[in-house]
């Protein structure tokens, strides 16, 4: 874990000590509420934070609970907005005055500097210090207790931020910075009252990356599928082929570059693995998304300086 980012387990803590661990390490002084589990059953908790420039990204699962900011709490100054979009299991809450009932998938806005509690076993929080929000949709402070449909499709975006490790969102400062900047365009679109200014660059900035990284990271739960195409893309995304095209031509490669380039590495991990020696080169190949031997072993060697077999054996 590096420097930017925090994880939180129960594993390895004895049951009894559970539960007082997790209420006063993780509730009271990172999350800053008071939890209290909601069942008998033996408790069990894990959480990841992210720290960013200006956000803060956590998600947690585990034993149903309630998470309390009371009054106390909520006198520490802290005025973030928090998005927090449940998880499995129904969700409710009290914020603002305002009972909450919510959905696997469906989001709400609320302030820090609110007294209210959230029942969930499972959540993902964006927190944004407030007057970042305020200069992207001013009637913000409005819209607490505004619940975000699991549908709207910004939300969608988000949620896919949410699942990512910690540290491969913030690796570098210029990283986090450029996360930083993406989460907190998509937080203002997806409650749809951001400022014309606000919405014009989100569009061009946020949700681009956003939607970019989605269909990466499809991508890459696809590479076995040997007809991957943009195709693919467009049906599973709804997006127009020539949009796709524009996501990648501005990171100066191609949808079909990018599949290429994912399948080679795969195929150099497998072959420089000593568990997988008694694999046949073709295996290899065909397991990495490749169905023309030929055609692998000349791309491969262009892109490496080398011949699969020298790669297997460790030749640089």
């Amino acid at each position: 874990m590096n420097d930017h980012s925090l994880r939180f387990s129960t594993d390895n803590i004895p049951e009894k000590d559970r539960m007082p661990y997790w209420r006063e390490v993780f509730g009271r002084c990172i999350v800053r509420a008071d939890i209290q589990p909601l069942t008998d059953a033996p408790f069990h908790g894990e959480a990841v934070l992210a720290a960013m420039p200006d956000l803060r990204l956590m998600h947690a699962h585990g034993s149903n609970l309630r998470g309390t900011r009371t009054r106390a709490l909520a006198a520490d100054g802290n005025d973030d907005v928090i998005l927090f979009v449940f998880g499995s299991g129904s969700g409710t809450g009290l914020f603002g005055g305002r009972e909450i009932t919510m959905q696997p998938g469906d989001a709400v806005l609320y302030s820090s500097a609110e007294f209210g509690f959230m029942n969930a076993a499972q959540a993902s929080t964006f927190s944004i210090p407030l007057a970042l929000m305020k200069a992207m949709v001013p009637t913000v402070e409005d819209l607490f207790g505004k619940c975000v449909a699991r549908d709207n499709p910004v939300l969608r975006l988000l949620t896919d931020y949410a699942g990512r490790p910690p540290d491969a969102l913030a690796a570098t400062p210029e990283l986090a910075q450029a996360v930083s900047l993406h989460i907190r365009d998509l937080v203002a679109l997806a409650l749809g009252a951001a400022t014309r200014d606000a919405t014009e660059t989100a569009l061009g900035r946020g949700v681009r990356a956003a939607r970019l990284r989605a269909i990466k990271n499809d991508i890459l739960n696809l590479l076995d599928r040997h007809a991957l195409s943009i195709d693919d893309a467009v049906k599973r995304h709804g997006l127009s082929e020539p949009y796709i095209r524009k996501l990648f031509a501005a990171e100066g490669t191609s949808f079909t570059e990018y599949v290429t380039q994912q399948r080679l590495n795969r195929a150099w991990r497998m072959l420089r693995d000593p568990r997988l020696q008694k694999l046949s080169i073709s295996l290899i190949a065909y397991d990495a998304g490749f169905h023309d031997l030929s055609y692998f072993n000349r791309v491969f060697r262009k892109r490496y300086g080398m011949t699969p077999s020298d790669a297997r054996a460790g030749r640089t």
